[in-house]
């Protein structure tokens, strides 16, 4: 983990103050969930079995209720466990759930301390190595929360250094036939946002000029060179 993702935690942790003693008790069907399962959910959350509290985000709105004030309790909880182990948990699911808990909407510290952690997650990925910090992992977390793509893909333009170059060969690698076809929806749980026509936007003025020769792949190198025609030239 680097330095600034880190910071950003603990952050979260600050903004969010001390997760110990008890919150308001979250409820949920009780033929889903026994007394017992959610006094745990909702006592510390830093005792919550990880499966159990995967189980419960997933719930959220549906068999377990939507308390707002639940999901801010385990807030800090789940974005330490995303950065630092991710085994069970789902990016993409804790960003839309925190969408429709309306996080912005959140006390203003609180949400800061949100933001910080984003950037701090984007400009790593910038700035480290593909395998361990792909752009399309921190996109699918950032674009469904956010729901936008262009002040991620603004930060990327002002980023110079050659993991930043290469990064624009992971996405085209993982997301370019969906960018050739004009369709690309990357929240997964609900309708999001398109992001292809920006992405393909960013490309072709920005992007695929900081590819160098070797990047990319035969095949992807020949579907990154349909992209500047129109779609009805593109062979995809």
């Amino acid at each position: 983990m680097s330095e600034t993702v880190a910071a950003a935690l603990d952050g979260i942790d600050r903004a969010f103050g001390p997760r110990t003693g008890r919150t308001a008790p979250v409820d949920g069907c009780r033929h889903c969930y026994t007394e017992e399962e959610l006094a745990r959910l909702s006592g510390p959350a830093g005792q919550i079995a990880e499966a159990e509290l995967f189980d419960a985000v997933f719930s959220w709105g549906n068999t377990l209720d939507d308390s707002v004030a639940w999901l801010r309790w385990v807030t800090p909880r789940l974005m330490r466990d995303m950065m630092e182990t991710g085994q069970l948990l789902d990016d993409e699911m804790v960003a839309v759930r925190l969408h429709k808990a309306e996080w912005r909407e959140w006390p203003p510290a609180e949400r800061q301390a949100i933001e910080t952690l984003c950037s701090a997650w984007w400009r790593t990925a910038l700035a480290g190595p593909v395998d361990e910090w792909p752009v399309t992992g921190a996109l699918a977390f950032l674009v469904p929360l956010t729901r936008e793509i262009a002040p991620w893909l603004e930060i990327w333009t002002r980023t110079p250094g050659r993991s930043a170059d290469l990064q624009v060969a992971e996405l085209w690698r993982e997301w370019g036939q969906q960018i050739l076809a004009g369709e690309l929806d990357i929240s997964v749980y609900v309708d999001g946002p398109n992001i292809a026509p920006d992405l393909a936007d960013w490309l072709l003025r920005h992007g695929a000029a900081r590819l160098a020769d070797g990047d990319l792949d035969e095949l992807s190198a020949w579907s990154l060179a349909q992209l500047p025609l129109p779609a009805e030239e593109r062979w995809r």
